[in-house]
């Protein structure tokens, strides 16, 4: 829950909840990169609580970095369902989504915004081998 908050409150400025406070730096977009893959892994974990808590702070990051910061997000889903072993992942992601789809979408992606095919087609995918 610690990242939780840090990422609604000094994740960047455009954060949830962005409060300046001069003790603390924006992370570089390394370490950013990296929290941002390790929480994706997270969405597949086998524990429901860590999925389910990825799925709670992944969209918070998306809504701070997407499009700009983090333009391969979708596609970032997408390989999530694609190396989803069971329904329960797909879930989570579809738990991101539903998190991101509450928050205001950046100027430029509201006119450009559409579900690229390597998201939809595992989706569709998953559907139908089972």
């Amino acid at each position: 829950m610690i990242l939780k908050r840090y990422v609604l409150r000094a994740w960047s400025l455009s954060s949830e909840h962005y409060v300046p406070n001069p003790q603390l730096d924006f992370l570089p977009q390394e370490q950013k990169n990296h929290i941002r893959h390790a929480m994706m892994d997270l969405l597949t974990a086998e524990d429901h609580v860590i999925r389910d808590i990825a799925a709670s702070i992944v969209p918070k990051i998306a809504q701070a970095d997407w499009p700009n910061d983090w333009p391969g997000f979708l596609e970032a889903l997408s390989g999530v369902i694609a190396q989803s072993s069971d329904v329960t992942q797909v879930l989570s992601v579809l738990k991101v989504l539903r998190g991101r789809s509450h928050a205001p979408l950046p100027r430029p992606a509201r006119r450009t915004l559409c579900f690229p095919q390597t998201f939809v087609a595992p989706v569709l995918s998953k559907g139908t081998s089972s």
